[in-house]
């Protein structure tokens, strides 16, 4: 930066750096001198100097009303300055010209050259011409009134004094703006240039922000569409599996449908693996999901541009191929299992899993997602009927199962609202004389005045769960008539009950089934509870315990279907049993077939060496009763000793059966 602006010279231009005090004051002296002289002029009764004055004094009050800013009072200054020059040679030369002796005009313009030349002049060098020949004038002015010289000599020498000290003021001010001119030329051209760098600065730290900003906006744009990306995929995958979802299923099988057509159907197989419970369920969830995760993995393989494998929910999974045909999926079926039919080792354990699924083609786009998924499910189910591990193409016969399926579960719930239930009871009697010693509770269903029998509803009634109100009502129902069975009979008797795997794992089953029994002052010895055997080998080490508490207290615990399941004869041991009831498939044999009479005389010799009651269902003929009796069965209900009937139609105790040897 130069000099001059940052230590100014001590002679400055008053516009630049002179105080607007300064400035006042210098105007304030020059009006005073200009006052002096007006007065002196005035008594001397000089007219024209007095107008001059007049003129001088207006010039600079308007100089000084003019000058707002310190700049513009600088440049009316320099303007006196010239003005006051010009004034002064002009007079001057009409002197020498027309012999005006009187130079008191020149006083005035005098003045105001002076005082411009205060408040203008910058030069030191100026300033001592000025000084040295202000005061040579003054003692030439002095010396020749002293010596009575001529008064016009003495302002010959004074005009002339005041001509050379104007040029040469003239010539201090014109070098002073000049240099001034450049000078500030020069400050301006600094001042722009370093504005310039200093803007180029800010420029380029602007420039380096605005990229430093660009570059985190395209960082933090980048992390966001990762996010949005993983976000993405995991609303759309599966966590466990890594498989598409339910939500990407639907989306994809609906893209899908909008393309398929009767020369390119679209095909879907829903599959639901067929021991993943058992696996779970013994191994832990832990070891289930490690199951599942390794079954997705070579499901995946199946995977291409126009085949997609999704996972459903649990353990259920779906295929669908554009493009396709029935014997493609079929085939796909088969590779299915050659897929899973390698064991998964878990746990240092090896576990088989197959799956059980239901194959449907689509040739319409106007499809619907929701039913394709559906009809597949109920082939899915159809095959699992038909011995799990395979594949069953959905057929309409399919579809007009389940819709008659749900029509009767739909009645099925109207029917326990409107109490359309009834239970019916069958005797069982001592096979060597046909005496009423017991009975079976059967439910049935009353629907427009005929009897179903439980045979036709009872599945649906467990799968929905409908089974734990209609068991309970049941149970009150046989401890509430159980005095009216009695007095049919005249003796004590012993009904039973048959239980449904659900009633059995419920937490208050115990508790209930005594409750019924105390709110109907029945001895516990007179109730039984039937329950399968399917029931006890599935059945937790909770219902077990439940079994053997009713045992305990005087109820007795019958095993029904026995050896229809299973071969495994060790729930008999974890659960003791009061009696066994021998399948009617094995019965409807007896006296014909070898193979059942070796059967039945197993199971009751396996009874009677572990002293457990039993009782042969089905009996329908005299010689089925005979050949039973021989082989030492002691109890036996079916056709041959009464229908299951109303307690109210109940005949009693008879033998009348016994001596027709048909049922009735």
């Amino acid at each position: 930066m130069d000099q001059s602006e940052t230590k100014p010279s001590r002679f400055t231009m008053a516009g630049e750096s002179m105080p607007r005090s300064n400035l006042r004051l210098v105007a304030a002296v020059a009006l005073t001198i200009l006052g002096l002289t007006l007065i002196a002029d005035y008594l001397n009764g000089f007219g024209l100097v007095l107008v001059a004055d007049l003129v001088g004094i207006g010039l600079f009050a308007t100089v000084l009303l003019a000058a707002k800013k310190a700049r513009h009072f600088t440049w009316l200054c320099h303007l006196l300055l010239a003005g006051g020059l010009g004034v002064i040679s002009a007079t001057y030369l009409l002197k020498l010209d027309q012999g005006v002796e009187n130079l008191d005009l020149l006083y005035t313009p005098l003045i105001v050259v002076a005082a411009a030349f205060i408040v203008s002049v910058r030069s030191l060098f100026a300033w001592t011409v000025v000084t040295i020949v202000a005061t040579a004038a003054l003692l030439v002015f002095t010396a020749g009134a002293a010596t009575e010289t001529e008064p016009g000599l003495a302002d010959q020498i004074l005009a002339y004094g005041f001509v050379m000290v104007g040029f040469l003021a003239f010539g201090a001010v014109t070098r002073d703006n000049a240099h001034r001119y450049v000078t500030d030329a020069r400050v301006q051209r600094d001042r722009a240039n370093a504005l310039a760098a200093e803007l180029e600065q800010r420029v380029q730290a602007r420039t380096a922000e605005l990229a430093d900003a660009n570059t985190r906006l395209r960082v933090e744009m980048d992390q966001r569409l990762g996010y949005e990306k993983v976000l993405a995929h995991q609303a759309a995958h599966d966590p466990l599996t890594g498989l598409p979802n339910r939500t990407k299923l639907n989306t994809w099988l609906g893209e899908a449908l909008a393309r398929c057509s009767p020369e390119s159907p679209l095909g879907l197989i829903f599959l639901d693996l067929d021991m993943f419970k058992q696996a779970n369920d013994t191994m832990g969830h832990q070891a289930g999901d490690c199951v599942l995760v390794a079954v997705a993995e070579r499901l995946r393989r199946l995977e291409s541009d126009h085949t997609l494998v999704a996972r459903f929910g649990g353990d259920e999974f779906v295929l669908v191929r554009e493009d396709t045909d029935a014997a493609a999926l079929l085939e796909i079926s088969d590779r299915i299992a050659e897929l899973l039919r390698d064991p998964f080792f878990v746990q240092e354990s090896a576990v088989y899993q197959s799956a059980s699924g239901g194959a449907v083609l689509a040739v319409s786009p106007a499809t619907n997602p929701t039913h394709l998924l559906r009809d597949a499910d109920i082939a899915m189910y159809r095959a699992k009927d038909k011995g799990r591990g395979r594949t069953e193409l959905f057929v309409q016969e399919m579809g007009d199962d389940i819709a008659d399926r749900v029509r009767r579960e739909r009645a099925l719930r109207q029917g326990v609202s409107r109490d359309e239930f009834v239970v019916h009871y069958q005797p069982i009697v001592d096979i060597r004389d046909g005496t009423t010693i017991g009975a079976e509770a059967l439910l049935r269903w009353v629907r427009g005045g005929e009897v179903v029998p439980a045979g036709e509803f009872i599945d649906i009634v467990e799968e929905t769960g409908l089974i734990l109100e209609l068991g309970s009502w049941v149970l009150r129902e046989v401890c509430g008539q159980h005095a009216a069975l009695e007095a049919q009979v005249r003796s004590p008797l012993r009904v039973h009950v048959n239980v449904s795997p659900l009633q059995a794992q419920q937490p208050d089953f115990v508790a209930e089934v005594l409750q019924a029994l105390d709110d109907a002052s029945v001895p516990r010895r007179s109730l039984g509870i039937e329950i399968t055997e399917g029931t006890l080998v599935d059945a937790s080490s909770d219902v077990y315990s439940k079994l053997a508490t009713l045992r305990d207290a005087g109820i007795q615990v019958i095993l029904d279907d026995f050896c229809t399941r299973y071969s495994s004869l060790a729930y008999l041991k974890q659960l003791p049993v009061d009696a066994i009831k021998v399948d009617r498939s094995f019965v409807d044999g007896i006296g014909i077939d070898p193979v059942d009479d070796a059967i039945v005389r197993a199971i009751l010799d396996l009874a009677s060496s572990l002293g457990i009651g039993v009782v042969a269902e089905g009996v329908e003929t005299f010689e089925q009763a005979r050949t039973l009796s021989d082989l030492g069965c002691p109890m036996a209900q079916g056709w041959l000793y009464g229908k299951a009937l109303p307690v109210s139609a109940w005949p009693g105790a008879t033998t009348a059966h016994t001596r027709t040897g048909r049922a009735p």
